[in-house]
């Protein structure tokens, strides 16, 4: 057999001799679904259509069953023809049909492939009939002809489990034994075949697997619209909340979005986007009709229904006249962007189809909200201003609908979003612990809050004043919203590595923690009667589904789960906690995946992941950075929670400010050391550290201050801090946070001292740089920057870049080589196994 190549090959190979090979396995079951009797086309021996007369070989070319996303288990259903069938376990020596046919018969036969490594694989197949081969969707033997010759095809394969499926034709009139016995060849390790059905994590699961996105409950809480997408699709399920049965599919090649059910009825409305404008559909689930508002509305934004359901407010985005000179004089830092001069205004719409523009003019405009008495709206401006941070001024007014006159009520830095009170005479407001001077702040004169740590406050709007509610709140504020009835806000918050809701008790000034059965609670909606709460959930090992909530007993019951099935065969390895003290005795929160089938007996490679900025890594479900997909490739992942992150309470947030790397860096290098001694299968030598964009930056500062990892991915990050706060996109404007009040030109001891760049020399771990090329908020030559240092230092380093794409990489196909990228890097530092990163790269 000759040697693995290093490139990705998938060959057809007539005969092959194994004599030579000790590493095969025969397979002796299959699951089996078939015979299925099938006709010949009509006209099947005209000979003069494209192809020439059809034969039975082609049979094989018919897709017939859609294989690709099944996973056979014994006694499930197999479809094809119209047909339904369940798999049983045959012997390969066991024939599949019995007797001979006068028509041709289809029959499909499956295993399982589990690779502990990458390697290269051969399959060869023998059989009388025609047969077909797939592994992992991959087509690798076509044998269409009926004679015993054996056929095998090489594939290239990681670690993880596969499954083969073996479509086979017999001829009619046939009298051989319709058998297929198959064996499997690794190039340099033996895989197992078996019929053991259980899954593990992979990328294929997480990123091509159906995901609920959002949401929304109807005005009566009877149904729920729930918001699924795929890659290339995406569509919505209307489900009745009683039972969580399904009403009606809205599924098709439409893009929807801004999806709003109307305030009075059963009615939503949705945005159909194309080519850079937008549709809205009005939808009647009594009537089953389908009517289109608006179309051809350039730059749109978002929708809401007004509280009367008698219209619907829309925002839409105009922008000046490119100069066609080629010159620009910049306005300001931000006009950079290409969205900088745009300005957003407010329109209403009649469900009769007319328009009535309410805002104009140089300044952008928000809608916050709708008044209770429907005649008036919350707006925003916001305006530059260098003279305070964070360099902008927000002015809060009301517009009155009857003139669209405007009446101005405050301006203030640091604020966010607001909402009227179901009486009116109260505005809910989201900001920093520096708002409305300091009134959220509970640190001492000398220390700065970190401006991310979110408030909340409740200002009253016949005498301005203003209470802090969360004052000494822990968590961080996420969205926030009244009851109907104004006795309770609803929470949405980053408490510590949860994102958990809570409920505050206005009259009584206390705060509950709502029991939502998952990690990381999002996108809740509330009924306009208030009796029910909806919302997406997931969590560690537990993927995203929608959730509705009674707000009476607070019990919560699952209203959609498009996987159930599919991940109800996945197997994930254990998740624990782990915390240490850092040098000031503060407790540093942190905790680990185990990977599936963990033995302590063993020695295991070790991940090491953080993010280090001003929020903590969350227990979500995959993610960018898939912690269940590592652990499933037989990695120890450790995450953890530096000092720094919000959702711990102000002081612990506030510790951000300032200090751009050392002390964070410090951090993760004595908790890193402190694990290892702690857990003794974790492999000291076999250790690698990996984040994004500020993790990125960490993960370059971590290699010029310790050895102790074998290998390090930095994904987007900062080598340079002064160039990165001139010229990312977020660079100044962050700073004006992470460093507030302090600039390159006084501040050499951050600026300079804490980037990578300058200490280059330092560096001795073998270090991947991930790059999204069109990068603006972390611009490429951050990476480029440090790559070449590296190279001319002559350390070990890689620089990855990645065709159009941002910040983050959303493309699906390259999302899938990016994450793959990631882990062929460490199995080559941290297990030894190069060949997978050698045929990628």
């Amino acid at each position: 057999m000759t040697a693995l190549s290093t490139k990705f090959r998938l060959t057809l190979i007539i005969t092959l001799l194994f004599a030579a090979s000790t590493v095969h396995a025969q397979v002796a079951t299959y699951y089996s679904a078939g015979p299925f009797t099938t006709p010949l086309p009509a006209w099947n021996t005209s000979d003069d259509v494209m192809g020439g007369t059809f034969k039975v070989s082609d049979l094989l070319k018919h897709p017939n069953a859609k294989t690709s996303d099944m996973w056979p288990t014994d006694g499930a259903t197999f479809r094809a023809f119209g047909q339904s069938m369940k798999f049983r376990k045959i012997a390969s020596s066991q024939p599949i049909g019995t007797g001979t046919s006068s028509l041709p018969q289809v029959a499909w036969l499956a295993f399982f492939i589990e690779m502990d490594r990458f390697d290269e694989i051969t399959v060869e197949v023998s059989s009388p009939a025609m047969v077909e081969v797939t592994v992992n969707g991959k087509s690798i033997i076509t044998k269409a002809n009926s004679d015993t010759t054996s056929k095998s095809g090489d594939i290239s394969l990681p670690k993880g489990k596969y499954v083969v499926w073996i479509k086979t034709v017999e001829d009619a009139g046939q009298t051989a034994p319709w058998t297929v016995k198959t064996t499997v060849t690794g190039a340099n390790h033996e895989p197992k075949t078996s019929l053991n059905s259980d899954r593990y994590m992979n990328l294929s699961l997480l990123l091509e697997e159906p995901n609920v996105s959002s949401v929304s409950l109807s005005h009566d809480a009877t149904l729920a619209a729930v918001s699924i997408s795929k890659p290339g699709e995406s569509w919505i399920e209307i489900i009745r909340t009683s039972d969580a049965k399904p009403v009606r599919t809205y599924r098709g090649a439409m893009s929807f979005s801004g999806l709003q059910w109307a305030p009075d009825s059963r009615r939503f409305a949705y945005v159909e986007r194309n080519s850079g404008t937008g549709t809205i559909w009005l939808v009647d689930i009594e009537n089953g009709t389908s009517i289109e508002l608006a179309n051809g509305i350039a730059r749109l934004g978002s929708i809401r229904w007004s509280n009367d359901g008698r219209r619907i407010f829309l925002t839409t985005s105009e922008q000046p006249t490119a100069s066609t000179d080629g010159f620009k004089r910049l306005e300001h830092p931000n006009d950079r962007w290409p969205t900088y001069r745009h300005r957003n205004h407010i329109s209403e719409l009649s469900l009769d189809g007319t328009q009535r523009r309410l805002t104009w003019g140089s300044e952008s405009v928000n809608l916050l909200d709708e008044h209770p008495a429907g005649d008036r709206l919350l707006v925003s401006r916001s305006r530059e201003d260098f003279s305070a941070r964070p360099y902008s001024i927000t002015e809060i007014g009301i517009l009155n609908l009857a003139d669209n006159s405007y009446d101005s009520l405050f301006s203030a830095r640091s604020v966010g979003a607001m909402r009227f009170s179901p009486d009116g005479r109260q505005l809910l407001i989201s900001g920093s612990a520096s708002a409305f001077d300091n009134a959220g702040n509970t640190l001492a004169s000398d220390v700065i809050p970190n401006e991310y740590d979110a408030q909340l406050y409740i200002r009253t709007l016949a005498d301005g004043s203003v209470k802090p509610i969360t004052r000494t709140f822990n968590p961080s504020v996420g969205s926030a919203f009244w009851s109907p009835d104004g006795q309770s806000i609803f929470i949405s918050t980053t408490d510590k590595a949860y994102g958990n809701l809570y409920r505050f008790d206005v009259r009584r000034n206390t705060f509950s923690l709502l029991n939502t059965g998952v990690d990381m609670t999002d996108g809740v909606s509330i009924s306009r009667s208030g009796t029910m709460l909806a919302y997406t959930g997931n969590g560690v090992n537990l993927p995203t589904k929608a959730y509705v909530m009674d707000v009476s007993r607070f019990r919560s019951r699952v209203l959609a789960d498009p996987n159930a099935a599919t991940y109800s065969s996945v197997r994930y390895g254990d998740i624990q906690p782990w915390t240490f003290k850092n040098k000031d005795g503060l407790d540093i929160d942190g905790h680990v995946y185990y990977p599936t089938n963990f033995d302590p007996a063993k020695s295991y490679p070790v991940i090491v992941y953080y993010y280090a900025g001003t929020t903590p890594v969350s227990r979500d479900f995959g993610g960018r950075y898939p912690k269940e997909v590592w652990a499933a490739n037989g990695y120890i992942v450790y995450v953890m929670q530096p000092s720094g992150s919000i959702g711990y309470g102000q002081e612990f947030s506030a510790a951000h400010v300032n200090n751009w790397g050392i002390t964070v860096a410090d951090e993760i290098i004595k908790g890193t050391n402190e694990f290892l001694a702690a857990h003794p299968f974790a492999d000291k030598a076999k250790v690698g550290a990996i984040g994004a964009s500020y993790g990125g930056f960490m993960t370059m500062l971590l290699q010029t201050r310790t050895d102790i990892f074998a290998a390090a991915v930095s994904h987007a990050g900062i080598s340079n801090i002064t160039s990165y706060w001139g010229e990312g996109y977020w660079g100044y404007g962050y700073s004006s946070i992470a460093t507030a009040e302090s600039f390159p030109w006084n501040r050499r001891d951050i600026y300079v001292d804490q980037s990578p760049i300058f200490a280059a020399d330092k560096v001795n771990t073998p270090i991947l740089l991930l790059h999204g090329a069109s990068d603006t908020n972390v611009p490429l030559g951050e990476s480029w920057q440090f790559y070449t240092a590296l190279k001319l230092l002559g350390k070990e380093v890689e620089l990855i870049e990645v065709a159009d794409q941002d910040h983050h990489i959303l493309n699906h196909p390259k999302r899938i080589k990016w994450s793959e990228t990631i882990i062929a890097w460490f199995d080559k530092h941290l297990k030894d196994q190069p060949e997978w990163w050698e045929e990628m790269y």
